[in-house]
């Protein structure tokens, strides 16, 4: 096995674990399935803001089950790729729908988002995509995330509207 293939492992276990972790954390302190399942209820609601808690919950969640899901699915003979296909499709929308309502939070565009998706976009569909430029691209992502997920939104109304509730109940 070569160095970097030994690498890009370590570094997609470290950022496996890392959201599985957050993620029970989320469950059993904050109700995080109750959180998760409001914001599929924002599939398509771009509007408004997001807070911290709100965002971790449904980052941390969606991409536990995307993994899960996968590896799942990729055990299989003949896995379902369309079914696999929808329920990514799926956790992509909420997590694009999230993301821009926690960018207002902030008093940013949800379009700032728009680099970084791109990126990943191009990530995919490169036939010369290498294993560190996975790993950049895995940092840059969690280290969005992470920025998302801690740094605290603005205490006021600002022009996406008012402050979101704490406890996300909504």
């Amino acid at each position: 096995m070569h160095f970097s293939t030994f690498l890009f492992i370590l570094v997609f276990i470290i950022i496996a674990l890392f959201y599985f972790i957050g993620s029970v954390y989320v469950i059993k302190k904050h109700d995080g399935f109750r959180i998760f399942y409001n914001g599929l209820n924002k599939l398509l609601d771009y509007k408004g803001r997001a807070s911290r808690l709100e965002y971790a919950c449904i980052c941390l969640l969606t991409m536990s089950l995307s993994i899960i899901f996968d590896a799942l699915f990729s055990s299989l003979d003949n896995p379902p790729e369309f079914l696999l296909g929808v329920i990514d499709g799926l956790f992509i929308l909420v997590t694009l729908s999230v993301r821009a309502r926690r960018l207002h939070d902030l008093g940013y565009s949800g379009w700032l988002q728009a680099p970084i998706i791109l990126i990943d976009m191009y990530s995919y569909s490169s036939e010369k995509f290498s294993y560190g430029g996975g790993i950049t691209l895995a940092f840059i992502m969690v280290g969005f995330d992470l920025f998302l997920m801690f740094k605290e939104g603005q205490n006021t109304a600002n022009k996406y509207g008012e402050k979101p509730n704490t406890l996300a109940t909504s």
